[in-house]
């Protein structure tokens, strides 16, 4: 399912949660890597997707079991690299499907998120991510009702972490490992992805997030079907930092689309990193 898909699906409904694949948990039976520091001659790489450019779940090497690991999407990647590899090194995992306990995609104006077992305690060794996708044009405010976490002081252990978009790879507006009131967070656009991470060590209560849309003072982006059209946006106003305008072009299937620029004047920096047409 793409974004136009998502979109247009969100058109009748306030609050959605799209049917989740299932998820896939591994683990190991047996494992023998060359066992040295950061494992740079030796190791097996684990990505949380089916490519290397997914999220990376953990590096391996040594002869320690790794802990048990869970996908949060229907696809695990493997890297195993060795320099010079021996008889009797390698590994063994088990792999088995379920139901996932947490995640998915949340569409419409107005929602809850929760850790698993809330309001009990949640369980070890789970990656939990959430999507929300919502219209064009509007903004996403996150209130925290309930935050306790482990408390360490990295975040290396069980954090919730929530971006400013839909990828692993957006900037993030807040990640947390400790239990605290926290002020409600906002997006700069329609999309926002929730992160939660638990080791097999200790655990606490969790989490409960509500969330809210609200429209962006920025009036830019839409949903454009007509086969021919004029996009602009004035971002001249006193409102116009730390926003996103997402415009969302939709042609019938096998059509393709022309752009052509007749005006182009934002802010000039190295690497567009602060404003930029994408």
């Amino acid at each position: 399912m793409n974004v136009s898909d998502l979109w247009d699906n969100n058109k009748s409904a306030n609050t959605h949660v799209f049917e989740v694949p299932e998820v896939l948990r591994i683990t190991f039976t047996f494992f023998r890597l060359e066992s040295v520091s950061n494992c740079p001659h030796e190791f097996l790489q684990i990505h949380d997707g089916d490519s290397s450019a997914a999220l990376q779940l953990g590096r391996f090497c040594g002869s320690i079991l790794p802990h048990e690991l869970l996908s949060s999407d229907n696809a695990l990647y493997f890297h195993l690299h060795s320099e010079h590899f021996r008889s009797e090194r390698g590994f063994t995992i088990r792999w088995e499907t379920q139901q996932p306990e947490c995640g998915g995609v949340l569409m419409g104006t107005y929602g809850s998120i929760k850790s698993p077992g809330y309001p009990g305690n949640y369980p070890p060794g789970r990656d939990c991510i959430w999507k929300i996708i919502t219209s064009p044009g509007l903004l996403i405010t996150f209130t925290f009702g309930t935050l306790s976490l482990e408390h360490h002081d990295d975040c290396s252990k069980d954090y919730l972490e929530i971006r400013d978009g839909p990828l692993y790879q957006d900037p993030v507006l807040g990640k947390f490992c400790t239990t605290l009131s926290v002020p409600p967070l906002q997006t700069t656009g329609p999309f926002a992805r929730i992160h939660f991470h638990s080791d097999n060590q200790i655990n606490d209560q969790g989490f409960h997030v509500t969330y809210l849309t609200s429209p962006s003072d920025l009036h830019c982006g839409g949903n454009y079907t007509d086969p021919e059209g004029l996009l602009s946006s004035d971002l001249s106003g006193p409102f116009t930092h730390s926003r996103q305008c997402i415009y969302l072009i939709t042609q019938p299937l096998g059509e393709q689309i022309q752009v052509n620029f007749t005006h182009l004047e934002l802010e000039g920096q190295s690497g567009c990193s602060q404003s930029y047409m994408e």
